[in-house]
């Protein structure tokens, strides 16, 4: 089969590790090379699915005196806090190139990121539809959907997180109910360098997780560039920052 598009752009604005593979799922036809897009954010920020009703999930005035500006997805999955201690995964692919089942287009997608972590000595597993646990906690933040003609999934290899920080970002009916889903959260999610006794270097498990996506998905990964078209969309893409709380 043709070769999948990597895309590397290594610790990038924030807005632009959200902006470029929304750009490829709107510009995306059955011509177009399927892609996987690796990428850090240089700034903290939030980003919440596609459904969520950002009032309902988010102070807006705690992330304003945070400094974390808050941007709208077009793929599902939660509300999160996003740094420069994640690597991400977006894999941008022809719908007609997955499978027609939502769970096992996951699985088929997925299966490159839990055969890395397994390889770092992990007990990685899909759980589910889309959740990537470690004895029983999640190790990744995962969301997916159909852009266009584009099947998207994106997830994260959590190094470290800021658990305070997205407390913090929370809407919720008292401190007291703060206390208590903060300490979920911390029982619920785990990170790479809390779980292994030494620490992985980004460096590092994007190589791995380079190796692993060729291996599971049977074709070779070659480093390519974005077309000008992919730059003037992404440069307007869809996904904006939620400026009016939209």
């Amino acid at each position: 089969m043709n070769p999948i598009r990597l895309l590397l752009l290594g610790p990038t604005h924030w807005l632009r590790t959200q902006s470029v593979y929304h750009a490829l799922a709107e510009t995306m036809t059955a011509e177009s090379p399927d892609t996987i897009v690796l990428a850090q954010p240089l700034k903290p920020y939030l980003c919440i699915g596609y459904h969520q009703e950002l009032a309902s999930v988010l102070d807006r005035q705690a992330c304003a005196r945070m400094h974390l500006p808050i941007v709208r997805r077009r793929v599902g999955g939660g509300a999160t806090y996003l740094d420069v201690n994640q690597l991400f995964y977006q894999c941008v692919f022809h719908h007609t190139r997955v499978p027609a089942i939502v769970e096992r287009v996951y699985a088929h997608l997925l299966a490159g990121p839990v055969s890395m972590l397994r390889g770092l000595g992990l007990s990685a597993e899909l759980r589910g539809e889309n959740e990537i646990e470690v004895n029983g906690q999640r190790i990744a933040g995962i969301g997916g959907g159909r852009i266009g003609e584009a099947a998207v999934v994106v997830g994260n290899v959590l190094f470290d997180f800021n658990y305070s920080a997205m407390t913090r970002a929370w809407r919720v009916p008292s401190e007291g109910f703060r206390r208590l889903a903060s300490e979920a959260l911390r029982e619920r999610v785990t990170t790479l360098w809390r779980e292994l006794p030494r620490a992985v270097s980004p460096d590092e498990a994007q190589a791995r997780l380079i190796d692993e996506f060729a291996r599971a998905l049977h074709r070779p990964l070659e480093p390519g560039e974005l077309t000008e078209a992919e730059k003037r969309q992404a440069d307007g893409s869809t996904c904006t920052p939620t400026a009016r709380g939209q």
